[in-house]
């Protein structure tokens, strides 16, 4: 994956809610990223559709 590609996706995700970003306290150039609950939400129930695929 090209890194503008990660940069947009990650800036969606931020955007929907999903992730929560933060600056770095030690490299300032990298941010920090942290599910919120809805995006814990979002990737339990991801999960949950994969192992029933996987049982299919």
């Amino acid at each position: 994956m090209e890194v503008s590609t990660g940069v947009e996706t990650l800036k969606r995700l931020s955007k929907n809610g999903l992730v929560k970003d933060t600056q770095d306290p030690v490299d300032k150039r990298s941010k920090r990223l942290k599910l919120t609950p809805k995006g814990m939400r979002a990737v339990t129930q991801a999960l949950a559709r994969f192992t029933e695929l996987d049982h299919w």
